[in-house]
């Protein structure tokens, strides 16, 4: 959306007369995308389309909402990682954190424990999970049956005939 918001800021699209008010519109479906609170990986996907841009393609409230938004992800952070269940995605999720993180001058210290702090009770729980087998090596009780031990367990039914 800030590349097509910078086509219409650009002249892209001169043939439109309403061409500066359809970024504005736009500019302001993008700041309630980002007021939305949308995942991490959309908010990095939409920092590097800005970042590639020339810094007035889109304007300074679109740039303050994703550094608010960004902020808010940081914080709710120890929320959202209760939802991964996989320490690829605790990975990807930290590494994202931290360039949001840098990119918006914010510090992510607190996000970053709290994603470490998943995967350390995610390999708890593995180490757990895997330690939970059975004894191969126990000695069973076995039972042993014989013709009389079987005679005796039908016999009920063989007196009825």
């Amino acid at each position: 959306m800030p590349q097509l918001i910078a086509a219409f800021r650009n002249g892209n699209w001169m043939q439109l007369s309403e061409a500066e008010e359809i970024a504005d519109k736009l500019e302001s479906y993008l700041i309630e995308i980002l007021e939305s609170a949308p995942p991490s990986d959309d908010l990095d996907s939409i920092r590097g389309t800005i970042e590639s841009m020339a810094a007035d393609d889109v304007s300074k409230t679109v740039v303050a909402a994703l550094v608010d938004a960004i902020n808010y992800e940081i914080e709710q952070t120890p929320v959202y990682v209760q939802e991964f269940d996989a320490e690829t995605e605790l990975q990807d999720h930290a590494e994202r954190l931290q360039k949001l993180a840098t990119w918006a001058c914010i510090d992510a210290s607190s996000a970053i424990r709290s994603v470490n702090a998943r995967l350390k009770k995610l390999r708890d729980e593995n180490i757990e999970a895997e330690g939970a087998s059975f004894p191969t090596n126990v000695e069973r009780e076995r039972n042993h049956f014989d013709d009389e031990s079987l005679k005796h367990l039908f016999e009920g039914l063989l007196q009825g005939e």
